[in-house]
């Protein structure tokens, strides 16, 4: 029973590589485009309700991509 897990550890070990770089590829994409989101994104505005609506359009923003994030990990 231990040789056979120990076996089948070993088989898939060897994808191990692969998917790791596959995820940090696609995860790269997705930070860069939040940082270069985050760079534009301004709050100084006086009025309250621009603000409100600065921060809601930030929060769906940033959902957006983590949507994309979760949806390209294996």
């Amino acid at each position: 029973m231990i040789a056979s897990m120990y076996s089948l550890m070993q088989f898939y070990s060897q994808f191990e590589t692969p998917i790791n770089d596959y995820i940090t590829s696609k995860s790269k994409s997705i930070e860069k485009e939040l940082k270069n989101y985050v760079k534009i994104a301004r709050w100084n505005d006086v009025n309250f309700w621009a603000v409100k609506a600065s921060v809601d359009k930030a929060h769906k923003t940033v959902a957006k991509h983590m949507r994309e994030y979760q949806v390209r990990q294996p």
